[in-house]
């Protein structure tokens, strides 16, 4: 089918075959449901590396930059939420300051 295609429709066009991505989920009870795409004839994973490599490697880069930052807000987090810490004075001070000007701009 593949090999017949190319020849039929030419290297380019038949290169740009794909087929889509199914994959098992689950909530109440197991689906399949579609992920993006899987290449037919040239695997995704080759075209990203050949030809997008920068590109791969901006948003591996914005990825390790992302995980990084969820990191720190985490720890600020459970800093925030443990009583006696700068973090939660901090949060209670703001929190408390929110409701405050709420209830005057209900008045």
């Amino acid at each position: 089918m593949t090999l017949e295609f190319i020849l039929e429709k030419g290297f380019y066009e038949g290169a740009k075959l794909t087929k889509p991505n199914m994959v098992k989920k689950q909530r109440i009870k197991t689906y399949m449901a579609q992920e993006g795409w899987i290449g037919e004839v040239i695997p995704n994973v080759l075209l990203s590396e050949k030809l997008f490599s920068a590109e791969r490697e901006r948003l591996t880069s914005i990825k390790s930059q992302m995980d990084m930052n969820i990191d720190i807000l985490n720890e600020a987090i459970d800093k925030a939420l443990e009583e006696g810490t700068f973090e939660y004075d901090v949060l209670y001070e703001c929190l408390e300051k929110r409701c405050q000007e709420k209830q005057n701009g209900s008045l």
